[in-house]
């Protein structure tokens, strides 16, 4: 699954599950250190958890303090698999 294959209809409908915020598509540039964290060994959900699989978009809450990733083309919405932004080196 890639940014596109959300479509805006889908997102419009989309919340955080925790918050019932809102959700935006990722930027480019937070994907991409989204990405290189997880290469690091420095991403991790907020339970700690490493995050496996591959970083196809991320969705991120409207006060900009998680996203939910989509690994693998699967969409994680649950909010023990969100992952904080606010932690960025």
């Amino acid at each position: 699954m890639s940014d596109s294959a959300i479509s805006p209809e889908l997102l419009a409908l989309l919340r955080c599950p925790e918050t019932r915020q809102s959700l935006s598509l990722a930027e480019p540039a937070l994907l991409e250190q989204l990405r290189r964290r997880q290469e690091q060994g420095e991403l991790t959900d907020v339970n700690g958890r490493a995050v496996q699989g591959r970083i196809d978009a991320a969705l991120v809450r409207e006060d900009g303090q998680v996203a939910y990733l989509v690994l693998d083309g699967i969409p994680r919405m649950l909010a023990d698999e969100a992952v904080r932004l606010d932690e960025s080196p």
